[in-house]
Parts: C-alpha cells; sequence; structure tokens
C-alpha cells in the first residue's frame, strides 16, 4: 500500500532503511506481514490461498492469486484472475488470507462472496482493511472501511466474525500521515525540503509515536483493521 505516488524516494527509504528500523517507522506494513506470517504457520500443511497477494505470496500458502500477470512472473505458485469471480471449485480451500488487498477490488462484497464460496465450511479467513491510512494515487485504491461499515460487509456476505482488532491507534496514524506529507516533496528543488524534513519528519517523530502508541487506550481512530471471519 502506499507506493503509488513516489516509487522512486518510497524505494530508496525502504531499501536503504534497515529491518529493524523499518519495523518501526512502517508499523502498519510489519504488522500486516506477522499477522500473515503467523497465521500461514499456524495452519502449516493446508490449502491457503492468499487472494490479491501481489508480488509476494506468503511463505506457507499453497497458492497465490492477483489480478496482475507480472506480479505471479516469477511464481510457481500464481494463478492470475479476477477475484470477482475466483477459478476454483467451491470448497477448494481450509484456510484464505486477503491482507491489505479487499480495498482494491471494485466490489468488496462480491469478492468476500466468491471467497466464502471457495473455503470449505469451519475454515477461517484473515482479513486486513485499511481505515484511517492515507489515500494513494493507486488508480485502484478504491476504498477504506472503518469498523462498522466492514462488519455490516462481512455479516451480509455471510461470515461469522471470530475477531476484529485494530491495527495501531493515534500514535501509528499521525506517523504516517507525517511520512505521507513528507513523500510528497520528490521532485526537483522539493527535494531539498525532503531532505532537511528526514531526520525529524521521517525519523524522530515516527520513531517516538511507534513506542507511544503502545501506551494509549484502544480507540477507533486507527491505520486499518485485522479480522478473523469463519465459514459456518
Amino acid at each position: 500500500m502506499g507506493d503509488g505516488d513516489t516509487p522512486i524516494i518510497r524505494q530508496l527509504f525502504r531499501t536503504a532503511t534497515p529491518s529493524w528500523l523499518k519495523r518501526r517507522l512502517l508499523p502498519f506494513e510489519s504488522e500486516l506481514r506477522a499477522q500473515a506470517t503467523r497465521f500461514c504457520r499456524e495452519h502449516r500443511g493446508r490449502l491457503i490461498l492468499d487472494v490479491g497477494c501481489g508480488r509476494e505470496i506468503m511463505e506457507g500458502a499453497s497458492i497465490g492469486f492477483d489480478i496482475r500477470p507480472v506480479n505471479l512472473v516469477d511464481s510457481r505458485r500464481g494463478v492470475c484472475g479476477d477475484a470477482m469471480q475466483l477459478p476454483f471449485a467451491s470448497a477448494s480451500f481450509d484456510f484464505m488470507l486477503c491482507n491489505a488487498a479487499l480495498h482494491h477490488f471494485a466490489d468488496p462484497e462480491q469478492a468476500l462472496r466468491e471467497m466464502r464460496r471457495a473455503l470449505r465450511s469451519g475454515g477461517d479467513l484473515l482479513l486486513t482493511v485499511p481505515d484511517g491510512f492515507p489515500e494513494t494515487d493507486q488508480p485502484d485504491d478504491y476504498f477504506r472501511f472503518d469498523r462498522a461499515g466492514i462488519l455490516a460487509i462481512l455479516e451480509r456476505t455471510g461470515w461469522s466474525v471470530v475477531k476484529c482488532a485494530p491495527i495501531g491507534g493515534r500514535f501509528w496514524m499521525f506517523s504516517r500521515h507525517l511520512l505521507e506529507w513528507l513523500f510528497k516533496w520528490n521532485r526537483g528543488l522539493r527535494l531539498i525540503i525532503f531532505a532537511v524534513g528526514v531526520p525529524i519528519a521521517g525519523f524522530l517523530l515516527p520513531l517516538a509515536c511507534f513506542y507511544a502508541d503502545s501506551l494509549e487506550t484502544p480507540s477507533r481512530r486507527t491505520l486499518g483493521w485485522s479480522i478473523l471471519a469463519r465459514k459456518q
């Protein structure tokens, strides 16, 4: 998420930043990866479909599914197609993962119906969606979901919600919006402002926000939601 407007600056930021620091400066992405990794490890050996996998199929997932062929070029486990009509028989998979992808689907409800159809009874879906995460310039960045909204969609599409938890609080939100503001200064003379702002807006404040967030009382102001939903 969030790679649509300044790819060069973002790529340098992500590749030049040490992993331990990146986990603190970009906690949303780190948490998404951690939750997906745990989910796949817990169900290792079972048939897991990673819907909207992008360029990286999660380790432990049986099949990655994405609409863009270029994302699956190097994968032997990838299937290309539209999530509105999954090319799998009903009840084909034991578990499913849809990690920060639902907001890219033109019809989220139809996608969730298809996921439920292709999942076996009693199987779980790990779904993560953005809420207060900044909007990007990606042409298919269609939606943001608050808690009430995503729970209503899941109910309408036949899912039973086992758990719904926020991903970060107000400090993580402030930090991410600050970084997005910084990434806007990406061309020509604007790079001077970017270079001057990096130590504070790109390092010190995000790092402080990472730790401050753990001290905050949980609220509904969050970057996104992590939901475990079940097909009964």
